[in-house]
């Protein structure tokens, strides 16, 4: 079964791009469905790609600039040079800030390290990573002797996910597993 991740544990809620502008913004690629979440306010964490210590921080500003891009501004980051080391970076959040979801919808953390079965119920392999896609996630499944198997997360593929038994189902789809 999937560890829940310790309050203090970080969770990427996107990438930091170049610097924008002459006031340290960022141009930000988020990794979350709910971008509306990135408001004026939300406590985050930049964490800068060579290391180093993360720098707690607010939300300014949050605006979307395309399809997957954003403008984004913190407090503590008002220049370029103050906000290069955490270009490449990431944006995170603590475990203990996530929302609720919705029954039947899943933090992409909660789900890797369950166990998959096939519809039959015997074991597939462990959840090693889930990939966020244009159509639909992908669940990188790595069975006992190391290979992977890729499976889409749509209801087809996947007949059902149980956190507290820490299992996905598997659906009976021909060619699925091979």
């Amino acid at each position: 079964m999937a560890e829940a991740p310790g309050p203090d544990e970080r969770i990427v809620l996107g990438w930091l791009g170049a610097v924008h502008g002459l006031r340290g913004a960022f141009r930000f690629f988020p990794e979350t469905d709910f971008p509306e979440r990135l408001r004026a306010g939300r406590a985050v964490s930049l964490v800068p790609a060579a290391g180093g210590p993360a720098l707690a921080t607010r939300i300014e500003r949050a605006q979307p600039m395309g399809a997957r891009l954003w403008l984004l501004s913190v407090r503590g980051v008002d220049s370029p040079a103050v906000a290069q080391p955490f270009v490449g970076g990431s944006v995170c959040v603590a475990a203990a800030d996530l929302p609720p979801l919705p029954p039947g919808q899943f933090y992409h953390h909660q789900l890797v390290g369950l166990t998959v079965l096939d519809a039959s119920g015997a074991t597939v392999g462990r959840l090693a990573e889930v990939q966020a896609a244009p159509a639909n996630d992908i669940y990188v499944v790595r069975r006992p002797d190391g290979r992977q198997v890729l499976v889409p997360a749509v209801r087809v593929a996947v007949a059902a996910i149980d956190l507290a038994s820490g299992v996905v189902r598997l659906a009976d789809l021909p060619g699925l597993l091979d």
